[in-house]
């Protein structure tokens, strides 16, 4: 008789991106990036962003929808088992060329096994980058992560790898790079034991209270609060389990222009400036700040330094935009 193609049974569960404190915005448009035929999503943050659990999560989600596309992940280490993809650890490599050249070899060998989707666990270099930007120009669905600041640096950190092989006029398509996310994991502060500002005097630099004044309705401060002491509730530690924060770029043919001809930061401003643009990280979480959340001090340790609204807006894309116009004017020359 005729034999029967047996797929990997959906997985269990349900998808947990949406109780990890992302908002609804962030999650449609994810689910738009994913629903896509083809092309790359690029998750970006600094270690112990969570971008490998949404990497994770996003995969998984796809497989409860669609098991019969056969996803491929490759990654050093494998930190999730997967049992709805064919997963390909690298293995043993003893520096960092080493393990580029593996995850160059293991993502060759993937695409041999003709995937609908693979995840090279991260760029980590530019062999890497050109094999995720092939894959994407061919028909498959690639997400990968990339250890980067922002939701807009992902050009200049590819080009910083290679500039020869890897020039921005190359992959700032949006048939190629379809999305781009940013995210943190922040700690809330335990409700039971934190400070209020007031009565922590010096605990917040007076120009953070400054700058945080002109994000509020007001210069209203009443709800800004900081870690206290512990407590029996919170198990001594001032906080309660970690939430994230995420930004989600979906690319356009607008905002590729404005990487090629115009440089990072105008791509950055130009973007944040759209009605329908997810707010920037920084904002988020100064947010958060603003309604009693989160600890001031900590934003700026996992975020960014907390400025004034209209430096945010301003300044820092005027010294952003000139950094970025002498680097390519340097990689051009």
């Amino acid at each position: 008789g005729l034999e029967v193609l047996r797929f990997p049974a959906p997985p269990h569960g349900e998808f947990l991106l949406p109780k990890m404190g992302f908002t609804e915005q962030n999650i449609a448009k994810l689910r738009h990036i994913m629903s896509m035929p083809d092309g790359i999503l690029i998750i970006t943050g600094p270690t112990g962003a969570g971008k490998s659990t949404t990497d994770y999560e996003l995969r998984k989600e796809e497989a409860r929808g669609r098991p019969y596309l056969k996803q491929i992940m490759i990654a050093d280490p494998i930190e999730f088992p997967e049992e709805f993809s064919t997963q390909l650890p690298v293995t043993n490599a003893l520096d960092k060329a080493a393990t580029a050249e593996q995850l160059a070899e293991a993502m060759a060998a993937a695409l041999r096994m003709a995937p609908r989707m693979i995840s090279p666990g991260e760029i980590r270099g530019a062999e890497v980058a050109l094999m995720a930007f092939e894959a994407a120009t061919t028909g498959h669905k690639v997400s990968t992560t990339l250890h980067v600041s922002d939701a807009f640096l992902w050009p200049d950190r590819l080009e910083l790898m290679d500039i020869t092989k890897l020039k921005r006029r190359m992959f700032c398509d949006p048939k190629i790079v379809r999305g781009v996310v940013a995210q943190r994991l922040l700690s809330p502060l335990c409700p039971h034991c934190k400070v209020h500002i007031d009565d922590a005097p010096g605990a917040v630099s007076p120009s953070v209270l400054a700058a945080l004044r002109t994000w509020s309705e007001d210069g209203d401060l009443s709800k800004v609060y900081v870690r206290g002491p512990g407590c029996e509730e919170c198990s001594h530690e001032g906080t309660g389990p970690r939430f994230g924060i995420m930004e989600v770029v979906v690319t356009d043919a607008r905002l590729m222009a404005d990487f090629i001809d115009r440089g990072t930061a105008v791509a950055r401003r130009n973007h944040h400036r759209r009605p329908d643009a997810d707010p920037p990280l920084l904002e988020t979480a100064i947010g958060h700040v603003l309604s009693g959340r989160v600890d001031p001090n900590h934003v700026q340790e996992m975020v960014d330094v907390i400025v004034t609204k209209e430096q945010f807006h301003e300044v820092v894309d005027v010294a952003v935009g000139d950094a970025n116009r002498r680097s390519l004017e340097i990689a051009n020359a």
